[in-house]
């Protein structure tokens, strides 16, 4: 059994729902409460206006919008485009979980053993003073947040960077440009979206 769960432009954005088919296997009135569990995140202030497009073995069994009518939050439509943003992240997440699952390579192996520019990295310590790293990053941690690769603003001997701030050609060049980038703490330590 396959489910997916649509988050993106390219799906048809109709706000028709598929009618339920027998062979597909699913609970319609379970299914319905979707749309409920959609307007109580808009009252609690959770999210705005949303869709959610649920398909299974194959088949759309569920496509509801429901706006939230606020000053400021716009309706979804046909023509609304959403951003992808962080959506990268869980598709990456599954493409290595398959590699995985082929044994292509394990969790724990040291990224530098597919990327030698990554085997000596430096971390932070708190006073933003930069030092060989005492462990690898692993692939693991890549999945997980806890690289010590971060979006968000560092400092490193004195001078506040952003990874933001650099300009990539390409992969090789990324991996490169990143193995002179100082984790912000040991890989493994802590959680760091990025």
């Amino acid at each position: 059994m396959l489910i997916t769960i649509c988050l993106f432009s390219s799906c048809n954005s109709s706000n028709q729902n598929t009618s339920p088919q027998k062979e597909i296997g699913y609970d319609t009135e379970r299914i319905q409460r979707i749309a409920q569990v959609q307007k109580e995140m808009i009252n609690n202030e959770q999210i705005g206006s949303n869709q959610v497009i649920i398909y299974k073995n194959g088949e759309r069994i569920y496509n509801r919008v429901v706006n939230s009518g606020r000053v400021g939050d716009g309706d979804i439509t046909e023509e609304t485009l959403f951003p992808l943003w962080s959506m990268s992240k869980p598709i990456t997440t599954v493409a290595a979980m398959i590699l995985f699952e082929e044994g292509k390579f394990m969790l724990d192996d040291p990224v530098g053993k597919y990327l030698p520019e990554l085997d000596s990295l430096q971390c932070l310590d708190s006073d933003g003073v930069s030092y060989p790293c005492k462990q690898p990053v692993k692939i693991r941690h890549l999945l997980t947040h806890e690289s010590g690769w971060s979006y968000y603003p560092g400092m490193s001997d004195g001078k506040f960077f952003l990874v933001t701030d650099t300009a990539f050609t390409d992969l090789e060049d990324f991996s490169i440009k990143m193995a002179k980038k100082p984790l912000l703490f040991e890989p493994g330590t802590k959680y760091e979206y990025g």
